[in-house]
């Protein structure tokens, strides 16, 4: 059976940084203390996925040489802003500069803050509000949250019949609408109701002053030395100004288009301001960065292909691949979707190409994902030599995305060779190795797992001696399985 292998913990990412809450949160670090055991500097890694944008820049930081394919385009733009290193100044330059645009007799900055005014509970000076809060079922807000710099009053408070009016004048106005719209989906395209089921996440408030704002990009040519700058601001005001920010949740992480019950309408202006430390802290050093053919230089790098892996498997180099590592995509919707809308946004409906596609799919399932893991791990097997290593980390672990991983892996010709869960922290690490004989079979039933192995399951917990979590069971059921080669298990009767 695959083997225990050593836990490399990592250290969590700033769930603060922008559209982290759409990304697999790998800890920084885990995907290197493997790699140092296990490659030579300069070795050529391959990331199938591309689901993480920090994860192929801490490799190539280290050395590595970093081929990512990623046929979405906000984790491929963010991959590379990331590797361009932007100072907090440069950034903040970019900020500047987008503010001293005009809207009139008016400078943007001020023109958008105003949208956020309120007048202070206790010294009823007009202020600028963090953000509001607002109820689904009713379509109401409810409370406002602002600090007085004139008194100092600050908190959550009941909102005005002021506030209630200057939210809903927005609506009055459709043009910034429709021309979200019209960005992604014109109006006789088959997706455009899903776009504007997207669209209906964000308020009017937050689509006219996002409008706004990306209309002031369009004055930048892309050679300009903000344009990658703003569009990075634009993207995590983008992700903070929609409504699936739960009131009282500690970190939502959306994997659907699901308005929570009470959820906050977030300042557009203090977003941008807030993206400028999150995005620049993380920077160290400047990555070698190129685009698929071109591979990175022999002291490590990233070459992006823009695609899907099976587009780019029938043409990975010559030499060999060294090594997979990648991070397991879990199915979110919200992200998908959200992904789509935004690259319409910034760049043009042309720029969403094939990947459009993820707008039709509404839900997922775990039968499905396995199927599409499948289909990416299928198509760089044969391109890898017998023994080659492969790391797969799967944070945000659960049953079904655990199946999916391990019996994909398997029907792709990959044997697993060791296997570390930390259910508690729901991180689990997998390691395989290219397997040139096939599989004996490959047919998987999630719920049926224990119930066909129960003499397993029963080993397992005597040789422990303590209750386990479920999902250790299933961990030591998917390795003996995969083991003696045979992944079917029974069907339940639906009768």
């Amino acid at each position: 059976m695959a083997n225990p292998i050593y836990f490399y913990p990592g250290t969590d990412l700033d769930d603060r940084h922008p559209l982290i809450r759409f990304m697999p949160p790998v800890p920084q670090g885990s995907a290197l203390g493997w790699a140092a055991e296990n490659l030579q500097p300069g070795s050529l890694v391959l990331d199938p996925f591309g689901a993480s944008p920090f994860l192929p820049a801490e490799l190539a930081r280290s050395g590595y040489r970093v081929i990512v394919a990623s046929n979405n385009p906000i984790p491929r733009f963010l991959l590379e802003f990331n590797a361009n290193s932007p100072s907090t100044a440069s950034l903040q330059s970019a900020l500047a500069d987008l503010a001293a645009h005009r809207k009139g007799d008016t400078r943007l900055e001020p023109y958008i803050r105003s949208f956020y005014f309120t007048d202070c509970h206790q010294c009823d000076r007009e202020v600028e509000a963090e953000s509001f809060i607002w109820e689904r079922e009713t379509n109401s807000m409810l409370a406002r949250i602002y600090s007085c710099p004139s008194c100092g009053e600050t908190g959550e408070f009941p909102v005005t019949d002021k506030d209630i009016s200057r939210a809903a004048s927005f609506a009055r106005n459709p043009l910034h609408k429709a021309r979200a719209l019209e960005r992604v989906a014109p109006l006789n395209d088959p997706d455009r109701p899903h776009v504007e089921e997207a669209l209906a996440t964000y308020s009017h408030r937050a689509v006219f002053s996002l409008f706004t704002l990306i209309n002031r990009l369009e004055s930048y040519p892309t050679t300009h030395a903000h344009h990658q700058h703003i569009i990075a601001l634009l993207l995590a005001a983008f992700d903070r100004g929609n409504n699936l920010w739960a009131y009282q949740a500690r970190r939502p992480r959306p994997k659907q288009l699901s308005i929570p019950p009470r959820y906050f309408e977030h300042n557009i202006w203090m977003a941008l301001e807030d993206a400028v430390g999150l995005l620049s802290e993380r920077q160290i050093n400047r990555i070698p960065f190129t685009k698929w053919p071109e591979l990175p230089p022999p002291d490590g790098g990233i070459s992006i292909y823009d695609g899907r892996i099976k587009d780019l498997a029938e043409n990975l180099p010559d030499e060999q691949i060294n090594a997979v590592i990648t991070a397991f995509p879990r199915p979110n919707q919200a992200y998908g979707t959200l992904s789509a809308l935004w690259a319409g946004w910034i760049w043009g409906r042309d720029s969403i190409g094939p990947f459009k596609s993820v707008l039709r799919r509404l839900r997922y399932d775990w039968n499905w994902h396995c199927e599409a893991l499948y289909s990416a791990l299928s198509a760089i097997s044969p391109h890898l030599q017998t023994g080659t290593p492969i790391l797969g980390l799967i944070p945000e672990i659960e049953t079904g995305l655990l199946a999916a991983a391990v019996v994909s892996a398997f029907a792709a010709g990959f044997k697993l060779t060791g296997i570390a869960l930390q259910s508690e922290k729901h991180q689990a690490q997998l390691t395989w190795s290219r397997n040139p004989i096939r599989p004996l079979t490959a047919n998987f039933d999630l719920y049926e797992l224990v119930k066909s192995n129960q003499h397993t399951a029963a080993e397992f917990l005597s040789q422990r001696g303590e209750p386990s979590a479920f999902i250790n069971l299933q961990a030591v059921i998917l390795t003996k399985m995969a083991d003696t080669g045979n992944m079917t298990t029974a069907r339940s009767d639906p009768n």
